[in-house]
This record gives structure tokens, sequence and C-alpha cells, in this order.
């Protein structure tokens, strides 16, 4: 278990570790002013961490990757994750959905911006193929440069194969 719970830590480090790296296109937004940027699922990475007990359980996690894009379709940095299995009874027949916590970053050139949120599933965090959360609202607890001190929320959408992600914060 001690091994298991290194391992999670350091996939979580990685993960905000490797947020740092690399927003090819600079992008204008004023900083610290609500705005809204977009994913394409069409450049969704994700992996699923199997922890405990084969099959849905307590720490299993999906850590993904998605390009970020403004309204026109530009990619405008990238979008980490970490969502981790907090109650694995899912019941997908009644619609019971399983509670998560995901971690996030939004990277852009200039800065980056960390968020948190405990949505619902009815999906299985197994199945890596599609998003097994889709509509959430979370707290912004933080960023870099333009972003240092962030804080507001974040309400994430989905309209067809796209999800939005509109941010109302302030730095302060």
């Amino acid at each position: 278990m001690k091994a298991l719970r290194q391992w999670s830590n350091l996939l979580f480090a990685i993960t905000f570790i490797g947020a740092g790296m690399g927003a090819s296109v600079a992008w204008g937004q004023g900083a610290c002013e609500p705005f809204t940027v977009y994913n394409d699922l069409d450049g969704r990475v994700v992996e699923f961490i199997d922890s405990g007990s084969q099959g849905a359980s307590v720490g299993d996690m999906r850590i993904g990757y998605m390009p970020l894009l403004d309204e026109t379709g530009a990619k405008v940095g990238h979008h980490r994750w970490t969502l981790s299995v907090l109650d694995p009874d899912l019941d997908e027949s009644s619609g019971r959905p399983s509670h998560r916590l995901v971690t996030e970053v939004l990277v852009f050139d200039e800065g980056e911006i960390f968020f948190m949120a405990i949505p619902t599933s009815a999906r299985p965090p197994q199945d890596t193929s599609r998003p097994s959360v889709r509509s959430f609202e979370g707290a912004v607890i933080g960023g870099t440069g333009p972003f240092a001190f962030a804080r507001g929320t974040v309400t994430r959408t989905f309209k067809e194969d796209t999800a939005s992600f509109a941010l109302n914060i302030r730095c302060e």
C-alpha cells in the first residue's frame, strides 16, 4: 500500500510538473478576467491506473491531456488532469453515479491556472475511450505568471465533442 501511495503521489506531481512544459502558441487574453477555453476531444490522451482490486476501486486514477483552443479553434495551450475514484460503487442500470476528485491545470505560454472539483459520473473509470465526467463546477485554487493567486470558479460543459471551460477568476 505504501508503494501504491508513493506511485500515486508521483503521478500527481508529474501531472503538475509536466503541465509547465510547453504551450506552443502565445495567447493574449487578459489575465484574471473571465474567459472561456475549449478542448477538442480528438487530441485527448488518457491513461487508466488500476490502483486497487481489479475493476473500479477507491484510488483508481485516470491521467489525461488535451489541447486547449480559443473560440476560433486556434491552439492556445493544453489541459492536464488527474481523476481519482473516491466512491467506486457505480450502478449504470439505475444511474447511481460514483464520486471522483479531479485536479486539473490549464497551461498557457504565460502561466497556468489550477482547479479542483468533485464531480459525479455514471461511467466506469476504466473506459478511457470517452470522458467519464462531462460537466461540473469547480474551484480555481491558484496559478502562475499572470494567473498567480487566481481564485474563482470554473464551469465545464460539453456540446457535441467539445468541452468548454468558463473561468470566472480574479487575482488578488
